[in-house]
C-alpha cells in the first residue's frame, strides 16, 4: 500500500490480512507479437493447467481504448495489448482456444484443432 524507503521490500498488496512483499508478485510481461503470446500462453497452461487463468479487458473510451488479454498462473503474468481492430479476431481466437484448453482431457492434444468446432464453423458457413 505504501513503500517504505528504509526496508528491503515494500508493501504493495494485502492478501487475507497479511502484507505481501513485492518479490511474491507475478512478473508481468507484455508481449508485442500475438503468435508469440499465444504460444507462451499455451506453454504456461500446459505446465500448470489448474492454476492458469485468462482475463480480457476492453475499453472503448480514449485515451486507453483497446483490449488487454492477460494469462497468469500467479508466478508468470503474460499480457498482450492492442488498440487495432484487426487484432480483435486474434483475441477472439485465443479466447476460444483457452476455453477449449480448459475442458481438454489430454494436455498433449492442446495443439490439435477441435473437430466439433470445425464442424460447427462449416455448418455456420453453409447456413
Amino acid at each position: 500500500l505504501k513503500a517504505q524507503a528504509g526496508q528491503a521490500w515494500a508493501v504493495v498488496a494485502r492478501s487475507r490480512g497479511r502484507a505481501q512483499p513485492r518479490a511474491h508478485r507475478a512478473a508481468m510481461v507484455y508481449i508485442r507479437d500475438f503468435e508469440e503470446f499465444e504460444a507462451a500462453s499455451r506453454e504456461l497452461f500446459s505446465v500448470r493447467p489448474l492454476r492458469t487463468r485468462f482475463s480480457l479487458k476492453y475499453r472503448h473510451s480514449a485515451p486507453h481504448a483497446g483490449a488487454v488479454v492477460k494469462v497468469t498462473d500467479d508466478k508468470v503474468c503474460l499480457k498482450f495489448k492492442t488498440d487495432q481492430m484487426s487484432d480483435l479476431k486474434k483475441v477472439e481466437r485465443i479466447t476460444q482456444a483457452f476455453a477449449r484448453w480448459t475442458v481438454a482431457t489430454d494436455m498433449a492434444t492442446l495443439d490439435e484443432p477441435d473437430k466439433e468446432l470445425e464442424e460447427a464453423r462449416e455448418a455456420a458457413k453453409a447456413a
